[in-house]
Formats: C-alpha cells, structure tokens, sequence
C-alpha cells in the first residue's frame, strides 16, 4: 500500500491539462528552452525555488518575466543584485513614523515580501547583509519586520547568475534553490537556423496568453500535486539512488532528500499522471548536483536506479560519444578511411542494440520507455548531423 499522499479527491484533469498546455506554451516563447520551462513550472507547483545558471543572453529573465505576465492576477518583484544592493531597495524603505514611536519597520507594498515572484538576477553577488532577510524568505515565506515576523504572499523565487556561488555565506542561499538548470545558448546549428528565420516572440507570446492560468489556479493544482501518492517501490528507488550517490562522493542532505517528493508529485502532474511513477526520478537530475561536473554521474546513476537496462544504456551512450569523436578527428588515408568505416558499423551496432532494448523495456510495460526513446532519438540525432551526414553524405535510417 502507498503510505505517502493519498489523493482522496479526484484530479481535475481539465486544470491539469491547462497546466500542461501552459508550461509548452510557455517553453514557446523562447527556442530550446524546454526543460527549462518545465523546471519553471516545477517550482512552481512544488512551491519550491529555481537558479538557472548560464551565461547571459540565454533567456533565463524572459522566461520568468514571460511566466508573470500571462499569470493573471500574479505580481512579481525583480531586483538585480550587487555588493551594493541594500535591504531597502529590496524590501523597503524604513518607515518614518515608525521611527518616531521607536519601531523599526519597512513599507513593503510592492517589494520582496508583499509579491507572489521574486525574481533575483545575478542572485549570488548578494551581500552578506543581504542574506539573513533574503534565506528567511526563501526558506520560511515569511518576513521580520517591525519586530513581527509576518506571512507574505511569495510563491517562488528564481535565481539567474553567470557563476556558481563561491562563499560559505552564499552557499547557504545556493541550498535555498531546490531546482538548479544548467543554461547555455543554443548548440544544434538546426535550432537556431529556426531561430533565426522563423522564430517569433510576439506570436508566442499571444500563444501563451491564451491559456488563460490565474493565481487561484496555480492554488489549486498545487493542492492537487500534494495529494499525488508515492508508490513504496519508488521510495525505495529513492533510497538506494541516495546509497549509489554517496558511494560516489555525492552526499544528499535529509531535508534536500525529502523535499525531492514534491517534485515528483509535480513532474507526475505534468506528464498527466494521478500518482508518481518511477521514470519521474530522472527529474532529480536538476536536484541533486551541487557542483556542475556531478550531473553526469547523477544522471547515470538516476538511469541505473530506474529501469534494470539502464547501466547497458549508458554503457553504450558512453561508447557511441567515444566512437564519433574518433570519427571525427581520424585524418582522410587508407588505414584511417578502413578504422572509419569500422567505427561506423560499431556506432550502427550500438544504436540496433539500444532499440532492441527499448523494444524490450517496452514490451515489459516499463514506465522507462519513454526516457530511453527520448535518449535514444538525442543519440540518433547527433550521429548523423555530426557524423553520418558530413562523412557519408546522407543519413542513416532507423531499423524500426
């Protein structure tokens, strides 16, 4: 029996469907900003908190600002961060008259702490006197002022920052973000030909304002996503991925390890499912690094968790990424173009051997399936526009 959030009310499955609707129209707006938009989305039902980290010119604050504006009824408070930054012009300036009868207290209507998204650009070039105000809002939604430590409306806050946090100080409000996405620009020379012809922001835009989500809404599913029931077998998973992470000098904290519930109930939501499966955990994979170079390794480990192929698929992503850069770098002789022609077929070996096992994992029901596709078809895609294409001229057909 599941003993984590039975759903006892029934799924509104028009809301949820509208949810969904909104975070692809919403991954719209931008190009190649799909996972993105979903961990936007996320947060947002797991009231829980998102950095994006990347270089600029990646849409991060458009997506955000994008999100806002087609909430009805959401307010949102952007501030863009420097050493210089004072608590003033983040939570407001101190009143007046408060002063004269001996209270130090803010006028915060329309700051921080009285909007339902704060929005903090260059978020870890915060000073440390910012941080005592900013960890307690993050972590407890609410704000000391006047002496009272008060409610506030705030639903989530996301971060965007060129680098990673370097201090001790700064870290503490790292931990404060349970959603960390890698950005960078776009990489497939295909994506941004579309990006450059035929790419329209306005369009996508009156797209996305179409899907007509309120703040009342947003309360409901995220009623709705609490309910979610956990199945034991994925606690379970969850608990031998934990052991597999810290075999590999990855240690997870308590409350980061519990607080990765919500964002499966959430992502469950999104795929348009009432209750958690196992294939959700790969969402985890923007959870648990805390050092970039980590998120390889989470993501191997995450797909040897969940499905019982999952260490011969990575084995062969590995091998096939190994062959096509010896493929590119072999110079044009004879001996070369003989080792070429070998790499070719081992690549169209592996990629026969990972449709087999998809077919496999597909006829046992697994919840998996879909992951392996979608990686598979990643895999497919870069060996013949990096490699099929400009050494043989053409492409190679699927076997299925």
């Amino acid at each position: 029996m599941d003993k984590i959030a039975k759903n006892e009310e029934q799924i509104d499955t028009n809301l949820q469907q509208n949810m969904i609707d909104f975070r692809d129209r919403l991954a719209e707006t931008a190009v190649a900003r799909e996972k993105e938009a979903h961990a936007l989305m996320l947060g947002l039902l797991a009231e829980e908190h998102v950095v994006f980290i990347g270089p600029p010119g990646t849409a991060k604050s458009m997506l955000v600002e994008n999100m806002i504006d087609a909430l009805k009824g959401a307010s949102i408070f952007k501030q863009l961060m420097s050493k210089f930054t004072t608590p003033e012009q983040v939570f407001g300036p101190v009143k007046v008259s408060g002063l004269m009868d001996d209270k130090f207290e803010r006028e915060v209507t329309g700051r921080a702490a009285d909007c339902h998204f704060f929005f903090v650009d260059e978020v870890f070039k915060s000073s440390d006197v910012m941080l005592n105000g900013m960890l307690t809002l993050l972590n407890e939604r609410k704000f000391d002022n006047g002496g009272v430590r008060c409610d506030t409306p705030l639903m989530m806050t996301v971060g965007a920052s060129n680098e990673l946090p370097e201090s001790d100080a700064l870290h503490a409000l790292w931990d404060r973000f349970l959603i960390r996405v890698h950005v960078d620009y776009i990489e497939d020379d295909t994506v941004m030909a579309s990006f450059l012809r035929d790419y329209d922001p306005v369009k996508a835009m009156k797209g996305l304002l179409k899907a007509k989500i309120t703040i009342k809404d947003v309360k409901k599913a995220q009623k709705a996503v609490k309910g979610l029931p956990i199945p034991d077998r994925v606690v379970d998973m969850l608990v031998m991925l934990r052991n597999k992470l810290k075999r590999v000098s990855i240690p997870v904290s308590d409350r980061r390890m519990r607080k990765c519930l919500a964002i499966l109930q959430a992502a469950a939501y999104l795929r348009g499912r009432d209750k958690v499966a196992a294939s959700d955990i790969h969402t985890l994979v923007n959870v648990l690094w805390d050092k970039p170079e980590q998120r390889e390794t989470i993501d191997e480990e995450l797909v040897t968790v969940i499905n019982p192929h999952g260490t011969e698929m990575n084995e062969i992503r590995r091998e096939m990424v190994e062959l096509m850069d010896e493929i590119l770098t072999i110079e044009d002789d004879t001996v070369a173009t003989t080792r070429r022609t070998e790499a070719f077929a081992q690549c169209r070996q592996y990629l026969g051997r990972f449709e087999t096992i998809i077919r496999m994992a597909s006829a046992d029901d697994h919840d998996d399936a879909e992951h392996m596709q979608d990686v598979f078809n990643e895999l497919y895609a870069r060996f013949n526009t990096e490699v099929a294409e400009p050494c043989l001229g053409q492409s190679v057909p699927q076997n299925n």
